[in-house]
């Protein structure tokens, strides 16, 4: 009634619920601001489980049987996959991929003036609200200034001085790898 929907990963999940099952329907219990409780039905969608099916049957066949991982599909696959680089291990890169690197440096060579000159203009333009929280053209917003919700920082240069104890139990250390585009250096 108020427009919430199921989001994605919970309708897939409840539809392979009811594909295992047979169920023909179901109810997501949703807990809101630890206030009210509500019930949100959900129907089988025979479509999703008949695609979800193949899916899942192509899957067990062409990569579980097999032993065969599926293709990466973005950076967290391939994070996952590969989360540290090997040491002076290199990887000779094919036609495709090379074409690929040499458009990229094509296309960030034409975004950085348009970045540089997106920067002096949002600066022209929040110069000129001044106070303002609205800035109109003939009755049609063009943009707003406005508060918005204070954000919180910790400042850990103060809290390493006052009480160095909680400051080493809670700061952890995280692995990082960056994968940087490397750029030919112009002739001249």
């Amino acid at each position: 009634e108020d427009g919430w929907q199921v989001p994605p990963y919970w309708f897939c999940q409840i539809q392979h619920y009811f594909m295992v099952t047979g169920y023909l329907w179901g109810e997501f219990a949703i807990w809101i601001d630890n206030v009210d409780f509500e019930a949100v039905p959900v129907k089988a969608n025979y479509g999703f489980i008949k695609k979800m099916f193949e899916a899942e049957i192509d899957f067990w066949e062409n990569n579980v049987l097999k032993k065969v991982a599926p293709d990466m599909e973005n950076k967290s696959d391939a994070k996952m996959l590969y989360p540290h680089p090997k040491p002076e291990k290199i990887i000779e890169a094919d036609q495709e991929l090379f074409l690929t690197w040499e458009r990229l440096g094509i296309i960030t060579e034409q975004i950085a003036p348009l970045v540089k000159e997106e920067k002096l203009l949002k600066s022209k333009i929040k110069m000129s609200i001044m106070d303002g929280e609205y800035m109109q053209y003939q009755g049609e917003n063009l943009f707003t200034y406005k508060d918005e919700n204070p954000r919180i920082k910790i400042n850990l240069k103060q809290l390493s001085e006052n009480d160095s104890n909680l400051y080493d139990k809670l700061m952890k250390q995280y692995p990082v790898n960056k994968t940087r585009v490397l750029r030919r250096k112009k002739n001249g």
